[in-house]
């Protein structure tokens, strides 16, 4: 497929592309071995479940021993020294933030909430845009002469049903560093609301979706940070390019603190 992925889109550039899955979403609803519909969100049972482990099995208890560096395998000079700083300052907030947050959560009784074909891995790496406006390109067509035009979509690995905000959710949080703002929240459901809602039955609440991108957003932080202390430490996974992750895991870190007072404070929508 043409086109190029962008890390850092312009604001009309993300209007383009949030509005290209609600398109996708619109055509994936109407699939008939995988019609649309109302039930819990596996997504958010799955998440409950690992901020439950996670409570019950806290980093300091898995990882207290790390002391000045971490047994990660492959990990270049003065890594795995980061990723052990990394994993006693997770475990600080965690205590001290995060825990009281994480309880809270788990009280919440998941409702029923529109489910449909979903990607759920949908990271601005994953769209390819272009600015030379091509029949048939995905979406962003009659805009004025360069503004990119999404060409395609890749990485449908992770494909199921469940909420669109799960989409939603990944590709706002790789825009703002796994964690945004209740006004990007609010103007990506916006966008895509009336996409996703032309010619499918369901009819999507946008607070509820705005409640639910930000509970996937939030818990998002939490357990990405979780699970790439388990890959790396538990796991043994080995990964081409250290550095890369480190900046995975500092990112997540950087978020941790205010996605545990974000959980602490929202709505339970979900």
């Amino acid at each position: 497929m043409p086109g190029q992925p962008q890390a850092a889109p312009s604001g009309e550039t993300q209007q383009v592309m949030i509005e290209a899955v609600g398109a996708l979403h619109t055509r994936a609803a109407s699939l008939a071995h995988t019609p649309a519909g109302m039930r819990v969100s596996q997504a958010v049972g799955d998440r409950l479940e690992q901020c439950r482990r996670l409570l019950r099995d806290p980093w300091d208890g898995r990882y207290g021993q790390t002391r000045s560096s971490c047994s990660w395998k492959g990990a270049a000079q003065g890594q795995a020294a980061r990723l052990a700083a990394a994993v006693r300052l997770a475990s600080e907030i965690l205590q001290a933030d995060g825990e009281q947050a994480l309880r809270r959560v788990l009280d919440w009784q998941p409702r029923p909430v529109p489910c449909l074909p979903v990607l759920r891995d949908l990271t601005a790496d994953h769209f390819l845009l272009s600015e030379t406006h091509e029949p048939g390109d995905f979406v962003g067509g009659g805009r004025g002469a360069g503004t990119p035009e999404v060409t395609g979509l890749i990485d449908f690995h992770a494909a199921r049903v469940d909420s669109p905000a799960c989409d939603l959710a990944r590709l706002l949080g790789s825009w703002h560093a796994g964690l945004p703002s209740q006004e990007a929240i609010d103007q990506a459901v916006a966008w895509y609301h009336p996409q996703a809602s032309c010619g499918v039955t369901l009819t999507q609440d946008p607070r509820q979706l705005a409640a639910l991108i930000g509970f996937f957003a939030a818990t998002g932080v939490v357990l990405g940070l979780d699970n790439w202390f388990r890959w790396l430490l538990e796991d043994d996974r080995q990964f081409p390019d250290g550095e890369a992750v480190l900046a995975r895991v500092e990112t997540h870190l950087g978020a941790l603190a205010a996605a545990f007072r974000r959980l602490a404070t929202m709505p339970a929508l979900v």
